[in-house]
């Protein structure tokens, strides 16, 4: 039986909505898993660390605590000020048989010493209580609830709080957020749920706040570029600056009808690639989930209106970090580039 194809890469329209359920982490490299309250981080493969952040960089003076478990023979870091757009930070780092280390690290290159042998004497499998507090410029670190270090972060750096595990495993849990002044929580999670990566998204779900033009093929990242929504994102460090896009839920939608040579014909709609978890919706159905570049083709027919219009949809759920993969997919500066 000969094929007739219909192209219909013209006329798509994109937007966006917010889901506050995703990317609560963010999850770079090895292995991180929630159970029985904790946050577990485990270095894997030849990654040289398991890292992730809450998504959370506070605006004025903060704090940041959390309880940790070293095991025998791990090597744990707590990131403070880190900036993903420079991968700067200063660390705060942990093993066994050994005192607390400070370091200031510029894109993973070198570590500059800002404070050594700090602390007590650190033991495996003992639950230690972590805080750090930046008022203006000044640092000051406490563990068990005793200062142990204090200097001035005056390298460049950020404001999102990372936890690393570079060997073994670790056990994080109790990570609060607070902004200094009023003492309010900016964020807070005690491990109760897991990550949520993925949400039962229906049609009635898409509150897409506004639509701009989209080209087939192309990326949600090149249309908003397009549209003078973002910068270059190879320009300086502006990559970064687009760390909001990986917080929307992505659609992209195109109205068509059929054609009247291919009416009462079987109808298969069919997607050379889509990157990379995604719903398909014909005229308000969910049709599919799919999650994968490849593979993606349906039979329509069945929600199909051959006399008037039809609308296709695909909604592009946030990624926050890849099984298999094992790390958020690089796009700049460690984004995700959703593609279609």
């Amino acid at each position: 039986m000969s094929v007739h194809k219909v192209k219909i890469s013209n006329g798509w329209e994109l937007g966006s909505f917010s889901y506050a359920k995703f990317n609560r982490w963010y999850r770079y490299f090895g292995d991180w898993k929630i159970a029985d309250g904790k946050l577990i981080g485990s270095k894997t493969g030849d990654w040289f660390q398991a890292m992730a952040h809450p998504n959370c960089a506070p605006t004025g003076d903060y704090s940041f605590s959390c309880k940790f478990t070293l095991k025998e023979g791990s090597l744990a870091r707590i990131n403070l000020n880190y900036e993903p757009r420079r991968l700067t930070k200063y660390t705060v780092q942990f093993k066994p048989g050994g005192k607390t280390d400070i370091f200031y690290v510029f894109q993973e290159l070198y570590d500059h010493a800002v404070v050594s042998s700090c602390g007590p004497e650190l033991e495996a499998d003992r639950e230690y209580s972590f805080r750090a507090e930046r008022t203006g410029n000044t640092v000051r670190v406490f563990l068990d609830e005793e200062e142990i270090a204090a200097f001035e972060a005056d390298c460049p750096c950020g404001r999102f709080t990372a936890v690393a595990v570079l060997n073994g495993e670790t056990y994080f849990s109790d990570v609060a957020i607070k902004d200094a002044v009023t003492g309010d929580a900016l964020f807070t999670d005690d491990f109760t749920e897991d990550f949520c990566d993925y949400a039962e998204l229906e049609y009635g779900d898409l509150a897409v706040e506004e639509w701009i033009p989209a080209e087939i093929p192309g990326s949600v990242q090149s249309a908003l570029l397009n549209a003078g929504k973002i910068k270059d994102p190879f320009y300086g460090y502006d990559g970064g600056d687009q760390m909001w896009v990986d917080d929307r839920v992505w659609v992209y939608r195109k109205t068509f009808t059929v054609p009247e040579d291919k009416k009462d014909k079987p109808c298969r709609l069919v997607f050379d690639g889509v990157d990379y978890k995604y719903f398909v919706f014909v005229n308000g159905n969910r049709i599919a989930y799919h999650e994968g570049m490849y593979g993606s083709e349906y039979e329509i027919n069945e929600w199909l209106n051959e006399e008037g219009e039809n609308e296709i949809v695909v909604c592009l759920l946030p990624i926050a970090a890849l099984a298999g993969h094992a790390v958020v997919r690089p796009y700049i500066f460690h984004r995700w580039h959703f593609n279609m």
